[in-house]
């Protein structure tokens, strides 16, 4: 969304809308006007016992709606130029959303459901991470950063279960990859070493019904706008993406696009009845040798139905990895420079 047309009315929206995802309430603990609007249309868990995943639907649904108003206001023959200037439509369908998790995460998921790095790691960040591994931020300065983005995206302060948990999209698209791949590659995880993502060694893919209550970001949402985000924030808003539209515009010339991947937030709660399945990285007992327990551990999600699969070994060809798309020039290049997980041979 470029165009000044576009940013006035989406800034009108916003003005028109703030009330819809305040959550304020007075000093005296009564509703407010505001937050009585709220409820009405995203739902509130204190008062009328809906769940958070349900409010994370609403919020989603209503962010679309205010999308999908924005561009009906567009002429048709603007719409056309700007989708021959912008060039690519990318299927939102095509696609598989991927928690990646430290195998010594496991068992605080089992305990508390799927939450990011620094919450399930929380008592011990400060001592093992004195700065965030991507960032280079402070735990502190991290957390205050991370707030301001998540409450921007949701013009509001939601509570910390609703806030979003951070995972990556894989877009199964031959010119989404080619552009990555022309362009030197993904600069999410890191191959180096036999490794095949420094976020973790097993990859929960969920359900196609997560994306319902998830929106997504070119790049890092925190890289993207860190300290200068607000409520408000005009930009932080008109660059938020849904799977609720079957398909969006792809500019490789978008500035937001540096990082060459796809961040999703999904919001609300998250636990193993999302997951439709598990990777492993290929490179698992090198780095575990004594991984019997643990072993066991990813044994027993095949009582919840969760089937757990080898990932396919970084140097595998992109011809290999996917052969139902023409990737041309670049189908003999390991999936390592595309950064994706690729899903191998059954393990449990």
């Amino acid at each position: 969304m470029k165009s000044s047309a576009i940013k006035i009315a989406f800034a009108w929206a916003l003005i028109n809308s703030t009330s819809v995802y305040s959550m304020d309430s007075d000093m005296s603990g009564e509703t407010t006007q505001s937050q009585s609007v709220c409820e009405q249309v995203l739902g509130s868990t204190s008062r009328s016992q809906k769940t958070n995943v349900n409010w994370a639907q609403r919020f989603v649904s209503r962010l679309q709606i205010e999308k999908t108003a924005l561009q009906s206001g567009i002429p048709q023959v603007e719409r056309d130029r700007q989708n021959e200037v912008l060039g690519h439509f990318v299927s939102t369908e095509n696609s598989e959303v991927l928690y990646v998790f430290s195998i010594a995460d496991l068992s605080g998921i089992k305990q508390k459901g799927f939450l990011n790095g620094h919450q399930l790691r929380k008592s011990t960040w400060a001592e093992s991470e004195p700065e965030h591994s991507i960032s280079g931020l402070s735990l502190r300065e991290y957390l205050a950063e991370r707030r301001n983005v998540e409450n921007a995206m949701a013009n509001a302060k939601p509570s910390a279960q609703r806030r979003p948990k951070y995972a990556l999209i894989q877009f199964y698209d031959p010119v989404l990859i080619k552009t990555v791949m022309a362009a030197g590659g993904t600069s999410a995880g890191d191959r180096e070493g036999g490794g095949i993502d420094i976020y973790g060694s097993v990859a929960a893919v969920f359900k196609k019904d997560v994306r319902s209550r998830a929106t997504f970001t070119l790049s890092d949402s925190l890289q993207l706008w860190g300290e200068k985000a607000t409520l408000n924030s005009l930009e932080v808003r008109a660059n938020l993406f849904t799977f609720l539209e079957p398909k969006f515009i792809f500019d490789p010339k978008d500035r937001h696009w540096e990082g060459r991947y796809f961040e999703a937030q999904i919001w609300g709660d998250l636990s193993w009845d999302d997951v439709e399945y598990l990777m492993v990285d290929p490179y698992f007992f090198d780095k575990y040798p004594d991984s019997k327990a643990i072993h066991g551990e990813l044994e027993l999600l095949k009582g919840r139905g969760i089937p757990v699969y080898w990932a396919k070994k970084p140097d595998t060809s992109l011809a290999n990895a996917f052969p139902q798309l023409d990737l041309g020039e670049f189908k003999e290049r390991p999936v390592s420079e595309l950064g994706y997980w690729v899903k191998g041979e059954r393990l449990y």
